[in-house]
């Protein structure tokens, strides 16, 4: 069973194992990728968990909260929500930014995720759309976003900016 846990202390072994394999790629960001257990549990840890609350952002930031994706046992993505946008996230990288675990790709994990985690963005976000993007030379990031009810609302030469109207997810 497919199911969003939101970063937490009592899960910190499998959390750390999945967020320090998850390399920056394809637009998703991970400052955590190769960091030492002692630095997770010292710094990242923390710095996730209080996130939500935007306690101790950098400048610029705004609050989000990390939702591991588990299949039973096994942390197999992670998805990002912002909760809100900054005129930057606006016209960038939106509300929402996830990654597959390498091992896990290609099983349909991402399109659950998303539609998971728009049901909690529903809830967090201000906005009347939940604004997403995806570089242009991931076409299997972009049909899981259009599956999920996205229409395309603007590209430029590297990605393509997509909306999911609040009201129509299920």
């Amino acid at each position: 069973m497919l199911r969003l846990k939101a970063t937490n202390a009592a899960d910190a072994e499998q959390e750390f194992a999945a967020i320090t394999a998850l390399q920056s790629e394809n637009g998703f960001t991970n400052k955590n990728y190769g960091i030492s257990r002692q630095e997770f549990l010292a710094k990242a840890l923390p710095a996730m968990l209080n996130a939500p609350q935007g306690i101790d952002l950098p400048a610029g930031f705004v609050p989000e909260t990390d939702f591991f994706l588990w299949a039973d046992d096994t942390i197999v993505g992670l998805f990002r929500v912002r909760h809100y946008l900054t005129p930057a996230l606006r016209n960038g990288a939106g509300h929402i930014g996830y990654a597959i675990l390498p091992a896990y790709r290609g099983h349909g994990y991402a399109n659950t995720g998303l539609a998971l985690t728009l049901r909690e963005a529903a809830r967090i976000v201000p906005e009347e759309h939940i604004y997403l993007s995806v570089h242009k030379d991931n076409p299997a990031s972009l049909a899981v976003q259009l599956k999920n009810g996205a229409t395309i609302w603007h590209e430029n030469d590297t990605e393509y900016f997509t909306r999911i109207k609040k009201s129509a997810i299920q």
